[in-house]
């Protein structure tokens, strides 16, 4: 989300978010999302698409698409190509490079991006690492750098795919839990761990 956004998320309390200008603030509480869920916003992570919609994780209800200022919202469920794949169990979005979002499942070791046409979701590409996983391994990181390179950390390892022709670079299965990746303006990839290393 860029920084004109917050969003402030409570677990089982109205979610909302805080649109900041220069002198003031708007309070957003999402209740149209809320009211046809029939249960509190639970957002986990959220980044934004173009034409004023919104990606979101719900806890419970999965991946969706809203749109504040329609007042619209947009589950997984309802499209037809993206319920094929169950989203309904994940915890990060990130923004691809060349439009749409990569996301994990919660359940699987899968990472996918997700594109919007008009007011529907699509699958657009699959990164499947199952056949790489270790017992209890999950996804825990997803970063797409400049040079179309998308890192998946998982709890165990971290792996790199490209982001075009989803062929491996690489893969370090024992690399330790991995919890974000950044980039310098030189394009060095800096990878953090819960063990408190920086690589």
């Amino acid at each position: 989300c860029d920084s004109a956004f917050n969003f402030v998320s409570s677990f089982d309390r109205p979610s909302f978010m805080l649109r900041k200008s220069e002198n003031s603030k708007t309070h957003l509480p999402l209740r149209y999302l809320s009211d046809r869920l029939k249960f509190s916003t639970v957002v986990m992570d959220l980044a934004e698409d173009t034409d004023g919609w919104m990606w979101m994780f719900q806890e419970r209800t999965g991946l969706c698409l809203i749109n504040d200022k329609q007042k619209k919202a947009v589950l997984w469920s309802e499209c037809p190509d993206t319920r094929k794949y169950g989203l309904n169990k994940g915890r990060i979005i990130v923004n691809a490079n060349e439009g749409g979002i990569w996301i994990n499942h919660d359940d699987r070791m899968e990472v996918y991006r997700v594109v919007r046409k008009n007011e529907s979701m699509h699958v657009f590409a699959e990164i499947n690492l199952s056949h790489l996983a270790q017992a209890g391994e999950i996804v825990s990181m997803i970063y797409e750098d400049k040079q179309s390179r998308v890192w998946i950390g998982t709890n165990l390892g971290l792996y790199i795919y490209h982001a075009k022709t989803l062929e491996q670079i690489a893969a370090f299965p024992n690399f330790g839990y991995v919890s974000d990746a950044k980039s310098n303006e030189k394009g060095v990839i800096w990878i953090t761990t819960l063990d408190g290393e920086l690589t």
